[in-house]
């Protein structure tokens, strides 16, 4: 068996045990296309585990290229407040692979990260308003005045495939109606 085919068996098996434990609060899959030729899906899941207060994002990427195949996964868990705990991360682009193992402690975020069979540790200060940046989306719906056109969201947040402590702004344009 490839790697490529066990590590979407191990993703696909994560994806399907979080629920075991946590209530989803929303899981949706998504087509990727490239004007009309499909080039790969991605699944995401996000769930809250009432019992160990944790809020958890999980998903899996995969497309497709001339140049490579890529897979991403990436786990996170925050408090149910979207303080940061943990997060892994993976990524195989063609013969490229990537892990980040994280953990929050304090006011750090320890980091070790594998790429390419190269080995790295490094800790990385975050600040109270850092949060993983798959979970902006929640963090929008709790912000006072809601998600509406026009609301503009300044933020910091952890970028989980590089390990660092990005600003972001969050625009709502327009509403669009189908």
């Amino acid at each position: 068996m490839t790697l490529l085919a066990r590590l979407t068996k191990v993703v696909v098996l994560v994806l399907f045990c979080v629920s075991a434990r946590a209530e989803t609060l929303f899981e949706g899959y998504y087509s990727l296309s490239v004007g009309s030729v499909p080039i790969g899906y991605m699944i995401q899941r996000y769930a809250l585990d009432p019992k160990n207060k944790t809020f958890e994002s999980v998903s899996y990427l995969y497309t497709t290229t001339d140049e490579a195949v890529t897979v991403e996964s990436l786990s996170a868990k925050s408090t149910s407040k979207l303080e940061p705990l943990s997060y892994q991360y993976s990524q195989l682009e063609g013969k490229k692979t990537k892990a980040i193992d994280a953990l929050v402690k304090g006011k750090k975020m320890i980091l070790k990260t594998i790429e390419n069979g190269k080995v790295r540790t490094r800790e990385v200060p975050i600040t109270d308003d850092t949060f993983f940046s798959t979970f902006l989306s929640y963090l929008m719906l709790k912000h006072p005045k809601g998600v509406q056109v026009g609301n503009k969201f300044d933020y910091k947040a952890v970028a989980e495939e590089e390990g660092t402590v990005e600003n972001g702004v969050a625009f709502v344009k327009e509403q669009v109606k189908e």
